[in-house]
């Protein structure tokens, strides 16, 4: 088995990110099935990381707690992964693809 993390961002994926920025502390409510999918993953032996733009980590695992997820680790830094699963990615086929995507 993959020994990599899988990394999911934060806002958009795990935290409802409706009104945007609201300061450090998130104050929205999970994800529909983000804790589901995230105790299930744990519960297999896979490491999930949190990748984040925001750099108030602390605020992001007093969130996670009071929702009830397990303790994860939290980075704003990209490290060796499995997967990332961001809400705002584009899945990279082709420079030619991409470009269409953009323009």
């Amino acid at each position: 088995m993959n020994k990599k993390p899988i990394c999911y961002d934060f806002d958009g994926v795990i935290h409802e990110f409706k009104d945007g920025w609201t300061g450090d502390m998130p104050e929205g409510k999970p994800v529909k099935d983000a804790k589901w999918a995230i105790d299930l993953l744990t519960e297999r032996g896979i490491e999930v990381v949190i990748l984040t733009a925001r750099t108030d980590f602390a605020s992001i695992r007093s969130w996670l707690k009071k929702n009830g997820f397990p303790p994860l680790k939290v980075t704003n830094k990209k490290i060796p992964c499995l997967f990332i699963i961001d809400d705002h990615g584009l899945r990279f086929t082709n420079h030619q693809d991409i470009i269409k995507y953009i323009i």
